[in-house]
């Protein structure tokens, strides 16, 4: 806060020692009443004087400017402010100044977390329409480590980012004190929220840098330190990507940092066919079409699907939606009638988490059942037609042999013979 008031003074200072442009009156000069930084107000410039600091790497700066124009011999102009501390700039948009008006303007100072401890000039200019440019005075800044500030340098993941429900996690995360001040009840935490599961180290403490290499003390455990961290995945945790939060917290609990991470858990020992299925393993279908078979899944699981052994004689489309993946298969329509055997991958990341292996029975077209039973009709009705034909030649021929019998009746009944 000491070191923000200073800062107020100084821009204070140089804003309200400005020699008016040339759009201003000669014998008037604008009144700065009012610098707000970091939402404290200052209003007493008097002793604003010398090099100021500290300032803490990594610390954002607000600064406020508040002027009027209440003199009387003030002429409109339009005006821009910068600020720039190194290669670090920001700058007002042009604004308006009339006799009588008063504002407010607004800057922000993010100075680097890795910037070297030193002593830095900030510049303050003032532009004009015209062009006219003026640097009102430099303002020594002494920028020094971060009051507190302790850094996740390194995470080392022994066995990779990939495991087996049932299966444990293991970590290593390197952590230093960077700040300006010791570090005591330092933590470490591992948490994958989706599973509910945490661990964190016990409370440790952590001298800066500057005090060990003071000390003349060659060990690095003073201000930087490794801690082992690990969970156990449950046996029935769903196949997925879960988010992996590694976090240390300082400063009392005020302060922490954070990383994240993206864990592939693949299938355990929990049994897997209650959780991925498909509906049929094999189905048949003729040259230039298919069939379509659909894998299903929880639908919290973040899976991907994959076919192989389909290119030499057909293609695959695949639709994935939420606890569903649909597979459609068609043969080529010059594939050779078979029997053809192609693999589903079910993946959670570059992990497999359930393969399933597939039947394809592809046929002639003129082999498909609808063609089958037509002929069948066909074939049936030509009998049938058979059958009918000679029954009606027989029928007839008996007719004939009838009419011929009863003629030679009639004849010998009426002979007579003298």
């Amino acid at each position: 806060m000491y070191k923000n008031i200073k800062l107020l003074a100084v821009l204070l200072l140089f804003v309200v020692s400005m020699v008016p442009y040339s759009a201003l009156a000669d014998d008037d000069q604008g009144t700065i009443d009012n610098i707000n930084i970091n939402r404290i107000e200052i209003d007493d410039f008097e002793n604003a004087n010398g090099e100021y600091g500290p300032f803490y790497a990594g610390e954002r700066i607000h600064v406020k400017v508040h002027w009027n124009a209440l003199g009387d011999n003030w002429s409109a102009f339009d005006a821009q402010i910068t600020v720039e501390l190194e290669d670090i700039e920001d700058e007002t948009k042009e604004f308006t100044v009339r006799p009588g008006w008063e504002d407010t303007e607004s800057f922000v100072i993010n100075l680097p977390i890795d910037i070297d401890a030193d002593t830095y000039t900030l510049a303050i200019e003032i532009e004009d329409e015209e062009g006219n440019k003026e640097v009102l005075q430099d303002i020594k800044l002494e920028v020094v480590q971060r009051k507190h500030y302790v850094e996740i340098y390194d995470v080392n993941f022994p066995f990779g980012l990939e495991v087996n429900a049932g299966q444990t996690f293991f970590t290593s995360v390197g952590v230093k004190n960077l700040g300006h001040e010791d570090e005591e009840d330092i933590k470490v935490s591992l948490t994958i929220p989706a599973l509910g599961l945490y661990q964190r180290t016990g409370k440790f403490d952590l001298f800066t840098e500057d005090y060990v290499k003071d000390e003349s003390n060659d060990d690095d455990d003073e201000w930087k330190d490794y801690k082992e961290l690990f969970v156990t995945i449950p046996a029935n945790t769903v196949s997925g990507v879960y988010d992996v939060i590694i976090k240390v917290d300082y400063d009392d609990g005020d302060e922490s940092e954070e990383l994240r991470y993206s864990l592939v858990v693949g299938q355990g020992t929990a049994p897997a066919d209650d959780l991925i299925s498909i509906d049929k393993s094999t189905q048949t279908f003729a040259q230039g079409s298919g069939a379509v078979y659909t894998v299903m899944f929880p639908e919290n699981a973040d899976y991907t699907v994959e076919v192989d052994g389909i290119g030499s004689w057909g293609s695959v489309i695949i639709d994935e939606n939420e606890g569903q993946a649909y597979v459609f298969v068609s043969a080529d329509e010059d594939a050779t009638s078979g029997s053809y055997p192609f693999t589903v991958k079910v993946k959670a990341g570059s992990s497999i988490v359930r393969t399933f292996d597939l039947t394809a029975n592809v046929t002639q077209f003129a082999e498909s059942p609808v063609t089958d039973i037509k002929e069948g009709l066909q074939i049936g009705f030509a009998i049938l037609l058979i059958i009918l034909i000679i029954l009606g030649i027989i029928l007839a021929a008996k007719k004939i042999g009838k009419s011929d019998n009863y003629e030679e009746t009639l004849m010998d009944e009426g002979e007579t013979y003298y």
